[in-house]
């Protein structure tokens, strides 16, 4: 592991001092942003994989290529609340193992430019 990070943040929390609305907590995209300045992380060809609508909204929000809703947790609940519009826009796959196969497959479209051939596709 690279690097931690998390956000103590809660609007109705405890402690007065992280009682407030922040740019980290999800769906707000402040700790992604961090993490892949830190790292040099291409959003554009990143994904994330979730069991909430903020997750799916992080991705939306920091730029993500995709997010993903997975029906572990809370996953089945945020499906039956999903729009139509969410559902054509955030995949649906039953669990971690399936979201990484739909990740994989859908990796296979990136049309890569930096450091890679200009104009072609990668496999990996």
């Amino acid at each position: 592991m690279d690097g931690f990070f998390y956000c103590p943040h809660y609007p109705r929390g405890k402690v007065k001092s992280f009682r407030r609305v922040c740019g980290c907590r999800k769906p707000q995209p402040g700790m992604v942003l961090q993490a892949a300045r830190r790292f040099g992380v291409d959003l554009s060809r990143s994904y994330a994989v979730g069991d909430k609508r903020d997750d799916l909204l992080l991705a939306e929000n920091a730029g993500l290529r995709r997010g993903l809703l997975a029906r572990t947790g809370n996953g089945k609940r945020t499906e039956k609340e999903m729009t139509a519009r969410e559902r054509r826009k955030f995949p649906v796959v039953s669990n971690l193992y399936q979201a990484a196969r739909w990740i994989l497959k859908d990796s296979k479209k990136i049309h890569f430019h930096h450091g890679d051939t200009e104009g072609t596709e990668k496999e990996f």
